[in-house]
Formats: C-alpha cells, sequence, structure tokens
C-alpha cells in the first residue's frame, strides 16, 4: 500500500484547484483526482460531522493504489488548514511529510468566499451591491468559515510545530499566479521531483468563482459534480480537460461582482491585522501586494 509524500492543506478559496492541477501534470506526481478526500478533518467547515473521519487507515490510503510509480503523490484538501483534528492525525499515520499551503489576500479570498456562498444557496446576495460591515457581521454568523478561513497563520503553526518548518512550503497566491513557472518550480523543489517540467496550461487559474443566473440549474451541478467525485473519480481530470466547466459558467453564469463598502473594508483588516504579520514572520518577507489600493486592503483614511 503506498502512502502519500506530500498533503495539501488549503487555503480555502485560495486557487487550490489550480495548484492540483497543475501539479497532477507532472510526470512524476501523482495528484488523486478526487481533490477533497476530506479524512483527517473530524469536521468540514460549517462545523458539521465528517463522515469520511471515521474510515479506518486502509480506506484512506487506498485511494493511492494507483500511485506506486510516482516517485511523489499527495492530495489536496483545504479543510485541513484549519482543522483542529487535522495536523496530529495527518503525523500520526504519515510521519514527516511534505506539507503544500497556498495563501491569498484575505480581502479577495473573502469575496471569493462569499461568492462560493451564494452560489450555493448559502447566502443571498446584497440588494445594494456592497458588501457592508453589517452584512458581513451577519454572514460570519450563518457561515463561521468565512473568517476564519483566512486566519492562515494559526493553521500554519500546528502544522509547522510537528512537521517543522522546512516540511511546510507556503505559497502566495498572487505571486505564483503572476510567474507560474517559477512558483511551480519552487514547488517542484520541495517535493523532490524534476524542476525543469514546464506545464504550458499553468497560467490559466481554474475554479474561478461565479454567481449563477438560475439557482436550481446550480443546484443540479453540484449534485452531478458529487455523484462523479463519489463513484467515478478518474473522470474528473477527463471532464476538466474538455473545459465544459467554463462552457457552463457562460451558460449560467452572470456579471455580478461582489465588491466590499469601505466600512467592511477597514472590518476586515482590522481582523487579519495581526493574523498577516504572523504569517509575514513565518514566510520570512512582507507582503506589500496585500497592502494597496489594487487588491482593496489599504485602510480608508
Amino acid at each position: 500500500m503506498v502512502n502519500p509524500t506530500f498533503i495539501g492543506i488549503g487555503g480555502q478559496k485560495c486557487a487550490s484547484t489550480w495548484l492540483a492541477s497543475c501539479l497532477a501534470q507532472h510526470p512524476d506526481i501523482y495528484v488523486h483526482p478526487k481533490k477533497e478526500i476530506k479524512y483527517f478533518n473530524e469536521k468540514t467547515q460549517d462545523f458539521t460531522p465528517n463522515s469520511n473521519f471515521s474510515e479506518p487507515s486502509q480506506w484512506y490510503l487506498s485511494h493511492f493504489n494507483n500511485a506506486e510509480k510516482y516517485p511523489s503523490c499527495g492530495e489536496f484538501t483545504p479543510d485541513y488548514l484549519t482543522s483542529e483534528t487535522a495536523p496530529q492525525r495527518m503525523f500520526d499515520l504519515l510521519g514527516p511529510i511534505k506539507i503544500l499551503c497556498i495563501v491569498r489576500n484575505p480581502v479577495n479570498r473573502l469575496r471569493s468566499h462569499l461568492r462560493h456562498c451564494i452560489r450555493r444557496g448559502l447566502l443571498k446576495v446584497p440588494q445594494s451591491g456592497n458588501v457592508t460591515k453589517n452584512d458581513l457581521v451577519g454572514a460570519t454568523e450563518i457561515y463561521p468559515g468565512l473568517i476564519l478561513n483566512g486566519h492562515y497563520a494559526d493553521g500554519l503553526h500546528k502544522y509547522i510545530d510537528l512537521f517543522g518548518r522546512e516540511s511546510v512550503h507556503i505559497c502566495v497566491y498572487e505571486r505564483i499566479v503572476s510567474d507560474p513557472s517559477n512558483g511551480l518550480a519552487e514547488i517542484y523543489d520541495h517535493l523532490g521531483v524534476n524542476t525543469d517540467f514546464n506545464y504550458s496550461a499553468s497560467e490559466k487559474v481554474v475554479g474561478a468563482g461565479y454567481i449563477p443566473r438560475s439557482a436550481i440549474l446550480e443546484q443540479f451541478r453540484i449534485h452531478a459534480y458529487r455523484l462523479v467525485s463519489q463513484y467515478l473519480p478518474s473522470a474528473l481530470p477527463y471532464l476538466r480537460a474538455t473545459r465544459i466547466t467554463d462552457l457552463y459558467k457562460k451558460l449560467n453564469g452572470n456579471n455580478s461582482k461582489i465588491e466590499f463598502a469601505p466600512d467592511a473594508i477597514d472590518y476586515i483588516n482590522d481582523l487579519y491585522l495581526e493574523s498577516n504579520r504572523e504569517l509575514e514572520d513565518i514566510l520570512g518577507f512582507s507582503l506589500p501586494e496585500w497592502n494597496n489600493n489594487k487588491h482593496q486592503y489599504k485602510r480608508s483614511a
């Protein structure tokens, strides 16, 4: 039985789907086609019990039966970054493996997460068109993960304490999408595979969010995806290659945008100020791209 050599732990709405897709193209890397196996986290992002948590370890490891010929193999489950149980349970089962994490400007991550919740019918689009501080407070009371998922440092500390800083590779979304070749080469080096491989489609970010025109059609899509993920996960890479998702977004997506009102931007800035400083300490460099008007993170005057 093959043990995974790396785990992608998140973060949520930080382009982990795109990253997993890029790594899966490398001839020396096996990424399980069912993104988000969700084995090590006792609870899901909405704090409901995770049914996979009670499965035996053999069930989890069986996901990698086809990975014998690959020097590096693993999976991505963004729930792991904020999970209380995942770090220790992962270490106990797999030992000192490699950890991958991608982080993103918390303002833009939160905007993407709001769009995701609206698309799935968990939240409604604000009537004003702009998300205010009161809108955010109300939304996080319904779905606390909206804010929790942007506190990257809290989760990363737990993995670093167990696996060691050298085993935890953290990439910044804004940097890897602006220079995917070098960003991916750094990850290849971390995983111990050929760093010269160049995936030509890596510049296209997959999994971009949208708000559907028809909620009924969107629920049908979600249900169909879950069925394929559960019963025929090997078909997912082929479906993604057909770009059928892009066609669906054109047919059922609208041009609605989610923007934050000034009071919401200040509120988010205050929420993540200390957490971002902790993240910069972990990274060993500052994140000026998270502190300018382009990314809507700078405090209003």
